[in-house]
């Protein structure tokens, strides 16, 4: 963090020096250092940042889906089934607030899965104790639909 705090720093000051000193050539001079900032000083420092987090990220190639769920902690998402069929594994679920996340009303509604508006949020909540309760995964299924979907199974293999 202390890499970005200081390359924000030092492009500021250089932009504000060159600005009083040359001011025809500010905003290329501007333009360049924003470009060397957002090239060489930032990969580097999100990368060092993010090596260093204790996050493991599955590819659904890598493993299958119940699998992945089975192994994790929490799980995150913005608009999939999965997220349902994993609170039905009883794993602490948050809806990230892109576009789609609508569309998980149900499940950020009864409380069964936390929308959280950004990464920082998203933080804050995973290092909370996860608070998913049956209470609201009971208000996700209708009344008999265990029952209604062995009648369906049932008359389909006959």
């Amino acid at each position: 963090m202390i890499p970005i705090v200081v390359a924000i720093a030092a492009s500021t000051a250089a932009g504000v020096w060159a600005e009083h000193r040359y001011r025809d050539r500010a905003g290329a001079a501007a333009r360049r250092s924003l470009t060397f900032v957002l090239y060489v000083v930032l990969p580097p420092a999100i990368f060092f940042n993010l090596a260093h987090a204790d996050i493991d990220v599955q590819d659904a190639p890598s493993s299958p889906l119940y699998a992945a769920q089975r192994d994790s902690d929490a799980q995150v998402g913005v608009y999939s089934t999965a997220l349902i069929e994993g609170l039905a594994f009883g794993l602490p679920s948050f809806v990230l607030a892109l576009p789609g996340h609508e569309q998980l009303r149900a499940i950020t509604d009864t409380g069964a899965a936390q929308l959280v508006p950004d990464a920082d949020a998203l933080a804050d909540a995973l290092r909370q104790p996860p608070s998913t309760s049956k209470l609201s995964l009971d208000a996700l299924w209708a009344k008999g639909a265990t029952a209604a979907f062995e009648s369906y199974v049932e008359h389909a293999l006959a």
